[in-house]
């Protein structure tokens, strides 16, 4: 797979996701996972805010065209 070169937003930065209405708070970036046999990339990984994790809860992983930023 090839990565292009991508200008991040700074871990901790809120974003909304397309017709959300919760922040989501950035954890992490530059993730690449295998997903049903192919090869996949999320620009960022994220939690809802002030929430956090709760229970099983995994992250909540994000593409540049799902967001907007606040």
């Amino acid at each position: 797979m090839e990565i292009e070169n991508v200008e991040f937003l700074p871990v901790g930065s809120f974003v909304l996701l397309n017709g959300g209405k919760k922040r989501i708070m950035i954890i992490s970036r530059a993730i690449a996972m295998k997903l049903d046999g192919e090869n996949v990339y999320f620009e960022y990984g994220g939690c809802t805010y002030p929430e956090g994790f709760l229970g099983d809860a995994v992250a909540i992983l994000i593409t540049k065209m799902s967001r907007k930023c606040l």
